[in-house]
């Protein structure tokens, strides 16, 4: 799921229920959707997604055949959306089931249509009478969801996009299929007369386009509700390096700074051309020309100092000469 630049929300059995919409979405992409679908992470699927509480749950198929946690959920009755269910049955479990393909045809798109009134019935039946109700089909994010969404919009009476962002924030991997989305569409437009619809079939299959950015799976754990990775310290300017350049290299190499230390003094403040001088000197020299040039200088240096000491040891001895006489 994703969040884009408003913030819709509504009332529902007491408690304010919103699309939240991260700011730092906003700031990189200004054209980012309300929604977008979402890649689900490992084992995600496989969990009980909590729609209302202690009353309507969504899930896969896996998560629905684990009779511990149904238990501990106290689930009452289940709607099972989809051919391979037909022949699911448990002790103590009122059941409801749906002859609906997976696919993104005509054919399955009025086979959940027709199904959609009886989906919101059931379970409408079931919250008013004290139970609680899981939907699942395969994966838990499309068949199952578009019998959610149909059941919040005729017994809640949620607008179409409300009731997509609150499932969402329940189940972040949902997404109904292009048929499916069509067929709530015609739905809210019946139930919600004469109100326009608050989604499109061309502006859902647009959000369902949308590229996420590249920190997409940051943002997304943030809408989630778990923690972000603490981001690392930032690292020091300039690289610790040594601060001896000899005479004849200072000439041709810039002055390399020192490390930052923790408490940094403040330096005179310097004109811009001079800084700009700089930065341009230690762009246009490697570190390994910057090494080869102070290697070369250290020899032409101690060549001098070989040298001048060779003519050092080369002159007369004055120290027992007579000092001139004085007239």
């Amino acid at each position: 799921m994703g969040a884009g630049s408003s913030t819709s929300s509504s009332t529902f059995a007491g408690t304010a229920t919103a699309v939240i919409v991260p700011p730092r979405l906003k700031k990189l992409d200004h054209h980012a959707p309300p929604f977008y679908p979402a890649a689900p992470e490992e084992g995600e699927l496989d969990k009980i997604s909590v729609v209302i509480p202690k009353k309507l749950f969504l899930s896969n198929w896996r998560a629905a055949e684990n009779k511990e946690a149904c238990r501990e959920l106290g689930i009452t009755h289940v709607a099972a959306v989809g051919t391979e269910f037909l022949e699911d049955e448990e002790g103590g479990i009122c059941y409801w089931k749906c002859d609906v393909p997976d696919d993104d045809t005509d054919e399955a798109r009025e086979a959940m249509a027709s199904a959609l009134k009886a989906a919101g019935a059931f379970i409408n039946k079931c919250i008013q009478g004290g139970g609680r109700c899981l939907v699942h089909c395969a994966a838990g994010i499309s068949r199952s969801a578009t019998c959610v969404l149909a059941y919040l919009l005729l017994h809640r009476k949620m607008t179409l996009h409300d009731a997509l962002g609150l499932v969402l924030r329940a189940r972040r991997p949902v997404w109904p299929n292009d048929s499916f989305m069509k067929a709530l569409i015609a739905l809210e437009m019946e139930s919600h007369k004469p109100a326009p619809p608050t989604i499109t079939l061309a502006l859902y299959a647009k959000w369902g386009d949308y590229e996420p950015p590249a920190d997409a799976v940051e943002r997304e754990l943030e809408i989630a509700g778990r923690p972000e990775t603490p981001k690392a310290p930032p690292r020091p300017k300039f690289m610790k390096m040594s601060t001896f350049v000899s005479r004849s290299a200072r000439k041709m190499v810039a002055p390399i700074m020192p490390a930052a230390s923790p408490d940094p003094v403040p330096s005179p403040a310097r004109s811009p051309s001079a800084a700009s001088r700089r930065r341009r000197a230690r762009a246009s020299i490697s570190r390994p020309q910057r090494e080869h040039l102070e290697a070369e200088a250290e020899k032409a240096f101690e060549s001098e100092r070989q040298s001048r000491d060779g003519r050092d040891s080369s002159k007369p001895d004055r120290s027992n000469c007579p000092s001139p006489a004085v007239a």
